[in-house]
């Protein structure tokens, strides 16, 4: 998959996710997930084991289970761990680094995030050559993001 396209679905998962399970600000995962390297590491595998939880060809009942009981839970401790002290402010928008100031609105974090998606596509590119593969365009069928599946 290309990584813009896997950006696009994390953001799309982000925004997901935290509607789903972030009635409180601990359990939300922060709008600055893109600033940190290792999140979206975890936010790909924690999509990943979600949509083969409940969305693939092997889903079952067991599988679901399973991702609320230990892979979630797990996604929280490693987020904590990897974010440490910055977690809670991070949570709260109020993301710090050296060279950049707050950012303070929702949508100014998704213009971010975009940009850095944007960036790394175009760092990829650089290094690989090209982002295209054969065998055309096709994807994944993600229900629980697909916004044709909600208006049905």
């Amino acid at each position: 998959m290309d990584a813009d396209k896997l950006f696009a679905l994390l953001s799309d998962f982000v925004a997901y996710f935290n509607a789903r399970y972030g009635q409180c600000p601990e359990q939300r995962i922060p709008p600055c997930w893109a600033e940190h390297g290792a999140l979206v590491e975890e936010l790909t595998t924690l999509f990943w084991a979600r949509w083969h939880a409940f969305e693939s060809p092997h889903a079952s009942i067991g599988g679901a289970q399973y991702w609320h009981s230990y892979t979630l839970p797990s996604f929280y401790e490693r987020m904590t761990r990897w974010l440490g002290n910055g977690l809670v402010a991070c949570q709260h928008g109020h993301h710090r680094d050296v060279e950049h100031r707050p950012v303070g609105t929702a949508r100014a974090w998704e213009i971010r995030t975009e940009v850095i998606a944007s960036l790394d596509f175009v760092r990829r590119t650089a290094s690989a050559g090209s982002t295209t593969h054969a065998g055309g365009d096709e994807g994944i069928v993600v229900a629980f993001l697909d916004k044709e599946e909600e208006r049905r």
